[in-house]
């Protein structure tokens, strides 16, 4: 399934979200804990649609969404994976630099069917109104691990 340190309750969280995929993943914690490298764990037997800082401003990201996650392309009859998922990375960046994104990405993703396209949603730590209400339609874990943590899992 998925080999990274997660608390109990995390791995709970997790299982869940994999075996029913009826809501978003949000997954959130500080810079460098292992955030986006978990996500693209999770979503490895698919193609990944991502969103991220190099989507800032940019004038139609809904129909993008639509565009790239809705319909199969070449690379999906090449390999063996021929499913799509949504990867929603630095969201916390929309906060500072595209409040306009931000509100159509909350708005796509109240309205899309999660169980054919799984989405994880990625954040630092930080409060905000839309983050909140992120958060209240997924499923959530919070990381916490730091240098310390990794520098001991490679010196056991």
């Amino acid at each position: 399934m998925y080999e990274y340190p997660l608390s109990t309750i995390h791995k709970r969280i997790v299982e869940s979200w994999l075996s029913k995929k009826d809501k978003p993943l949000f997954i959130k914690g500080g810079d460098g804990c292992g955030k986006s490298c978990l996500s693209k764990n999770l979503l490895k037997n698919y193609h990944i649609v991502e969103i991220n800082s190099e989507h800032l401003k940019k004038s139609d990201i809904e129909g993008y969404i639509k565009n790239t996650l809705f319909k199969k392309d070449i690379l999906m009859m090449c390999s063996g994976n021929h499913y799509k998922a949504l990867l929603i990375d630095d969201i916390q960046l929309f906060i500072s630099y595209d409040k306009t994104n931000l509100k159509r990405l909350y708005n796509f993703l109240k309205r899309i069917d999660y169980s054919k396209y799984p989405i994880i949603i990625v954040c630092n730590l930080i409060t905000h109104k839309y983050i909140n209400m992120l958060s209240n339609i997924s499923y959530n874990i919070t990381l916490s691990h730091n240098s310390n943590f990794y520098k001991s899992i490679i010196s056991s």
